[in-house]
């Protein structure tokens, strides 16, 4: 395996804990508790977990993005992510409807959208598979100033122009408002294949990136404390919306530095070969995990929230919670793949 391929699974193990860390905000202290210590820790933690959803677009357009597939091959990808965002739909809509299984109410929650809220994310990559063969062409036509130049105006137009607008509580984009911000993953994937294949990261880009993801952080973080105290203590404004500009920014600056990092390392010690293979095992697993971690969510969520009510310190109960879910995720994801047929699917 390549040195290439080395960081690219570690970006996506990443990118999986943090969706992971993303789908159980609703159990943790940030919830809970009024602005403290803890609280402001629970807003730093949960705000870096938001470069999840932008990181494994970078990671698919860095792979899919350096070439220019056959037809056959991307139907071939729709039409694995149609199947598992119907068949793990089905799953989960069984599960949270156990004994009252409605066929017309499935079928009609699945055309909008809302059987699982983490499933959005399936059909924002089908968009994504659907625009490949023009991405890939314009990829490998555009120059560095002409590529940047595009993402640079859509992250402005489709990024940061809205969240400025929801903070400031000028604009909602809940529902199919949100959907609008979708496009930025089109510039997202293009900025996963510059950063990739065009950009030389040295020293300098990694601590700009470094300063670059501190700050956002801080910047999402204060402005979440500011909106909190405005309404009294009681308002938590959820600044989740994974298109917002502050987390694309985020999540190119986590890319660099894991690519940094990786080679690095590689350049004082190449991984070894056992390293290599669990890495490998892991990164193949993640789509198994995303799939797999919401029925772990929804069979647990219940207790930890009423668990985090009198504890102490909830905020360490959520992260290991997390944990958890996270490695039966994996078990699970593990295990199916062994099964002849399923790996092609996970």
């Amino acid at each position: 395996m390549t040195k290439r391929l080395i960081h690219l699974d570690i970006a996506r193990i990443v990118a999986c804990f943090l969706v992971v860390v993303n789908h159980t905000a609703k159990a943790s202290a940030i919830y809970m508790l009024t602005p403290g210590v803890q609280w402001l820790l629970a807003v730093v933690y949960y705000e870096l977990c938001k470069v999840a959803v932008p990181l494994y677009v970078m990671i698919s357009g860095a792979l899919l993005l350096r070439k220019i597939d056959a037809p056959g091959k991307l139907l071939t990808r729709i039409v694995r992510i149609a199947f598992d965002l119907v068949i793990f739909s089905a799953g989960y809509y069984a599960m949270e409807h156990w004994g009252a299984w409605d066929t017309g109410g499935f079928l009609g929650a699945l055309a909008t959208n809302n059987v699982c809220y983490a499933y959005w994310y399936l059909y924002m990559y089908l968009c994504l598979l659907i625009l490949m063969p023009l991405l890939q062409r314009g990829a490998a036509k555009l120059s560095n100033r002409a590529l940047l130049g595009i993402c640079a105006g859509g992250i402005f137009a489709f990024g940061l122009v809205p969240q400025v607008l929801a903070c400031a509580e000028l604009a909602s984009f809940d529902g199919w408002a949100g959907n609008l911000l979708w496009v930025n993953f089109v510039f997202v994937a293009l900025l996963g294949f510059w950063a990739e294949n065009r950009l030389t990261i040295t020293t300098r880009t990694c601590h700009a990136a470094a300063c670059g993801l501190a700050l956002m952080v801080a910047i999402e973080t204060l402005i979440i404390y500011a909106t909190c105290v405005a309404h009294g203590g009681t308002h938590y404004m959820q600044i989740d919306q994974g298109p917002f500009a502050s987390y694309l920014i985020s999540a190119l600056c986590a890319f660099i530095i894991i690519k940094f990092a990786c080679e690095k390392r590689m350049a004082r010690q190449p991984f070894s070969q056992r390293a290599t293979t669990t890495l490998s095992e892991l990164s193949a697993c993640t789509f198994g995990v995303y799939l797999i971690h919401v029925f772990f969510i929804l069979a647990w969520e219940a207790c930890v929230k009423a668990w985090c009510k009198t504890a102490l310190y909830p905020l360490g109960i959520v992260i290991a919670f997390e944990l958890v879910v996270f490695v039966c995720a994996f078990v699970v994801s593990w295990v199916l793949r062994k099964i002849p047929g399923v790996k092609r699917v996970l």
